[in-house]
C-alpha cells in the first residue's frame, strides 16, 4: 500500500514502471491523505509535484 499525505493545496503523483510508463496518476486536492494499492510486485518510480510539504509511506499488506 502506498500512502501519501499533503500539507498544501496541490499534490500530484505519477507512479511509473521501469520503462517510464505511467501506471497510475494520483492527486490530493487540498490538505489530506490518500492511499493506492500497488497490485503487482515490481520496481516503480514516483514523479511528484506538490505545492507545499508532503510525505509518502509504503506499507506491506498481508
Amino acid at each position: 500500500m502506498l500512502r501519501f499525505e499533503s500539507e498544501g493545496v496541490i499534490f500530484v503523483m505519477a507512479i511509473k514502471d521501469t520503462q517510464g510508463e505511467i501506471v497510475q496518476n494520483l492527486h490530493q486536492a487540498g490538505k489530506g491523505e490518500g492511499r493506492y494499492l500497488i497490485a503487482h510486485p515490481g520496481t516503480y518510480s514516483l514523479q511528484i509535484s506538490g505545492a507545499e510539504g508532503w510525505r509518502i509511506w509504503l506499507e506491506p499488506q498481508p
